[in-house]
């Protein structure tokens, strides 16, 4: 049996019907990603979507060590026809087809070409699979495009596990989370390009009626940069003396932070939760990570607005062709995501899944309250990146001086992010540079997130530099709390490999 085969891969955390699990001892789970069918059961009739489906036995889901996994293979009629050990799938699915060579297996340049490519797709679909088996994802979508060429588009596992549907990223509308940060940030260069803001204005000449915050006793000031940046000392779901606390009531409190079920009249409402404690830090001095801090912002960019943030978000996303990108809507409003991927919450403890409670991102829109595509988010990649090379503004009226501190911040105004070597954070984007696994001069930014129930990550790279032709990276899981960061950074080492290969 081979990976490569039609047989079909994917992860589900649920128990299997009890014909099936009446031939174990221990609980099973699905394992499954690869297949050219679209359909899912686990029925036996004629309309079984694969010629084989494999089933995971395991003693248990976490630790590898201590796990024991035996991989069996039964055939349409369920009869048992092969079986694997953990270490011959890992080797299936992690030994790689190093396109590199695809040129000692042939002299024809076009048909290297066509080798290097399958041998690109190949390499990647064994990298994020395993990815997700290891991090126990019920489903990956993932797009990869060298300028406006997709590369490399797959789905892995299932959207729905509940009704088990298979991923399919070409439809899929997914929550963006922290991605929202930079989409507000280009809002921002906007509104700084037309002159109704500063960047280095401070927020009381927008919100006057915000309290006044001390730090050692000393008045401070709090500017927009500061706010873009995340070193305005404004705090993220936990307060200043969440030293006391355990990590299980830290883990409580972002929770409740992060998933709330109350709506707000208006944004001066939402920043009610945290407009009277107290700052982290001194405003400027360090990089600490705050999701509140847009809020806040947001509320700031509204005052110079001529429409509430939430529309003007549909006005600006629609002015780039961003045709299904939108604040996320409230349970109350009723209104519809078409194609929503499901999310879903892991709970070590119980070693389950669960669906993710309904709740509302409104109080948090601009720093992780938005949805996407995969189109739609490489579409606004391709656009920074055209923009990167001078070519055209991804927005009219935006002043080159301004979208250019993305990447070349004012002297004095450079912010590095704590624990990250080689990352850099300015306007709501991380910037990634000087990485020695990448090629010299090789520039990435983007933006991960991860929401409730959900993460994802956009990354526009640079290879040695060249804007002409970026490597736009979109990917999305559907489980809280993992992320993926390494996973896209090895897409992109895979892509800039296939993209000088493409340039001989």
């Amino acid at each position: 049996m081979s990976i490569r085969n039609s047989t079909c891969y994917s992860f589900i955390l649920s128990r299997l019907p009890n014909h099936i699990l009446s031939r174990h001892s221990t609980k099973p789970c699905i394992v499954s990603t690869y297949g050219s069918s679209r359909r899912s059961s686990y029925s036996k009739s004629e309309n079984y979507h694969s010629n084989h489906r494999l089933y995971i036995s395991f003693g248990s889901l976490l630790g590898a060590g201590a796990a024991t996994f035996v991989i069996y293979q039964w055939n349409r009629r369920g009869n048992l026809v092969d079986m694997k050990s953990r270490d011959e799938l890992s080797h299936e699915i992690l030994n790689p087809v190093r396109y590199q060579k695809s040129s000692e297996r042939s002299n024809d340049k076009e048909k290297v070409l066509r080798l290097q490519r399958k041998d690109f797709r190949q390499n990647l679909k064994r990298e994020i699979e395993m990815y997700r088996i290891t991090n126990l994802i019920p489903g990956i979508i993932c797009q990869v495009q060298i300028d406006e060429e997709v590369v490399f588009r797959n789905d892995f596992g299932y959207c729905d596990i509940e009704q088990l549907i298979p991923c399919d990223g070409s439809r899929a509308t997914f929550r963006i989370a922290s991605i929202s940060k930079l989409i507000t940030g280009l809002i921002a260069i906007k509104l700084a390009s037309e002159g109704k803001i500063h960047l280095d204005d401070s927020i009381y000449i927008y919100l006057k009626d915000f309290p006044k915050k001390l730090v050692d006793g000393e008045a401070v000031d709090i500017t927009i940069r500061q706010l873009l940046n995340h070193t305005s000392g404004v705090r993220h779901y936990i307060k200043k003396d969440s030293k006391l606390l355990t990590e299980e009531e830290k883990m409580a409190e972002t929770a409740r932070n992060s998933q709330r079920n109350d709506e707000f009249v208006s944004l001066k409402e939402t920043i009610k939760a945290f407009k009277d404690d107290e700052l982290l830090h001194k405003p400027g001095s360090i990089f600490l990570y705050t999701t509140y801090g847009f809020t806040l912002l947001s509320a700031v960019l509204e005052t110079v607005m001529d429409k509430p943030f939430h529309e003007y978000i549909l006005d600006f996303v629609r002015q780039m062709g961003l045709n299904h990108t939108l604040p996320e809507p409230t349970p109350k409003s009723r209104e519809f995501v078409f194609n929503r991927m499901p999310c879903y919450l892991y709970d070590p403890k119980k070693e389950r899944l669960t669906p993710v409670p309904e709740v509302t991102l409104m109080h948090k829109t601009a720093g992780g309250g938005m949805v996407s595509t995969l189109n739609d988010l490489s579409h606004l990649g391709v656009l920074f990146a055209r923009t990167m090379t001078g070519e055209e503004m991804f927005l009219p009226g935006v002043k080159r001086e301004i979208f250019d501190q993305i990447v070349r911040p004012p002297k004095g105004k450079e912010v590095s992010m704590t624990n990250r070597k080689h990352v850099k954070y300015s306007l709501g984007m991380s910037v990634h540079e000087n990485d020695p696994s990448l090629p010299e001069g090789t520039v990435i930014v983007g933006h991960g997130g991860a929401s409730t129930g959900l993460c994802s990550h956009l990354a526009v790279c640079a290879p040695r530099g060249d804007w002409s032709r970026p490597i736009i990276v979109t990917i999305a899981a559907n489980l809280n709390n993992r992320n993926l960061k390494e996973i896209t950074k090895q897409i992109i080492r895979e892509t800039i490999a296939l993209n000088d290969s493409l340039a001989k």
